[in-house]
């Protein structure tokens, strides 16, 4: 369970303050996999800019562990006003600047979607999500996210928010397993959260 609900911490989707918002929001993410012992946990964000229709890109390793990015990331490559009509050459330029660094954490092993909310898809509550781990097998999991107000980790103007995470399988009670103590200052100014995806570790 635990690496379960590391992933569903890892891959909450933040609305950020208006100035980026959009961006965050077009983004698309590719998930890269997972340490073998699940600590680290690499996504790969890009697009095309609306503006200048350059492509960027973006490659986060998470340490888990710890609640912060591993020393040197995230990688980052982009193209400045170089127009191109898909993000490729900045996937493929980040991803060359970052194999040093997934290789030496051993970035190679499986993962699972077990639920996901694709761009765009309307849902009752976006707080919340119910899923099975295996289709053969009857329990149904939920996860569960609450926010509060929290400081942010940089001055700003108006309020930011922190999340708590809550998982319960079948008929359990939700038993929380993540609270936001402080605002990290990768997580910029965070007005809301909603949940994105849910990622299994699928190392057997």
């Amino acid at each position: 369970m635990r690496h379960l609900l590391i992933a569903a911490c890892a891959l909450i989707l933040t609305a950020l303050s208006p100035a980026i918002s959009f961006a965050a929001v077009d983004d698309d993410i590719r998930i890269t996999g997972y340490s073998e012992d699940g600590r680290y946990f690499p996504h790969e964000t890009f697009g095309v800019s609306d503006g200048s229709g350059a492509p960027y890109a973006s490659i986060y390793v998470l340490d888990v562990a710890n609640d912060k990015w591993v020393e040197d990331t995230p990688v980052e490559s982009n193209f400045g006003e170089e127009e191109h009509s898909t993000a490729l050459p900045a996937q493929m330029q980040v991803r060359q600047k970052a194999a040093p660094i997934l290789a030496k954490l051993d970035i190679r092993y499986p993962w699972r979607e077990l639920a996901s909310v694709t761009a765009g898809q309307q849902v009752s509550d976006p707080h919340e999500m119910k899923f099975k781990r295996y289709t053969n097998i009857s329990n149904l999991w939920t996860v569960k996210l609450t926010e509060f107000g929290l400081d942010a980790a940089q001055e700003c103007s108006g309020e930011t928010r922190g999340f708590a995470l809550a998982v319960a399988k079948g008929d359990e009670p939700l038993t929380e397993v993540y609270r936001d103590k402080r605002l990290p200052q990768s997580h910029y100014r965070p007005a809301s959260y909603k949940l994105a995806r849910v990622i299994d570790f699928g190392n057997e």
